[in-house]
């Protein structure tokens, strides 16, 4: 019994200690030599090199400032994660949140989270400027996952699909997710039954913890199935 046990020990004490810290700076020298971005002076200057760089169960730290997409970028999105990841701007705080801000620029989504194996959590960053033809402008799930003292404002989609379709989040799929200590506003479609601000569509629960939700338009949350 105590052997079974030191050996699960030390296989969890290894699987912490491969998880690595990647880090993102507008005035980080982008050293993509490996092991890549593994330090403030070493980081990379933009969110999706970390991404790219990183594997499942890593952490990305952000600094503050405003991060922005390549206009000429042929990417549905500002920043896809097909893995789960830890996301995290300056602290995590909602203070971080609106000094590292992710900004579409008026061009696609600011940020999709693909069906990884196991959720990712995203703190303290604002998503914002998307003006896009497609839906969730601001963070699409496809796997459920946690978004933690986050600010998205100012998004809008002009996806002429069904009800709920244009939400400047959308959470899909049958898995639960979670936002929490976020603040949620200024966000628009247009109309005709759409959501402006978080949509469940799936089979699951969402949860919104201690969030403000208001000014979007048509509607700030709007249940497509499941609860929420």
């Amino acid at each position: 019994m105590k052997r079974t046990a030191a050996i699960f020990f030390f296989l969890l004490c290894a699987a912490h200690a491969q998880a690595r810290t990647l880090y993102v700076s507008l005035t980080g020298s982008h050293d993509t030599n490996t092991p890549a971005f593994r330090t403030w002076a070493t980081a990379a200057t933009n969110i999706q090199a970390a991404i790219d760089a990183a594997s499942g169960g890593d952490t990305i730290r952000i600094a503050h400032g405003t991060y922005t997409i390549d206009a000429a970028a042929t990417n549905t999105e500002m920043c896809y994660v097909n893995k789960p990841l830890s996301i995290i701007g300056g602290r995590g705080t909602l203070f971080d949140a609106d000094k590292t801000i992710l900004n579409a620029n008026g061009n696609r989504r600011v940020m999709s989270f693909g069906d990884a194996s196991d959720p990712s959590v995203l703190r303290g960053v604002t998503l914002t400027g998307a003006n896009t033809e497609y839906k969730a402008p601001g963070l699409y799930a496809a796997r459920g996952m946690t978004m933690d003292s986050c600010i998205v404002r100012g998004n809008y989609s002009s996806f002429a699909g069904t009800i709920g379709e244009e939400g400047a989040i959308i959470f899909q799929n049958i898995y639960p997710g979670q936002i929490k200590n976020c603040i949620v506003v200024g966000n628009s479609g247009p109309g005709g039954g759409t959501s402006g601000g978080i949509t469940r569509w799936s089979q699951r629960k969402i949860s919104v913890i201690n969030s403000i939700v208001e000014a979007n338009f048509p509607y700030s949350i709007c249940r497509w199935t499941g609860e929420i």
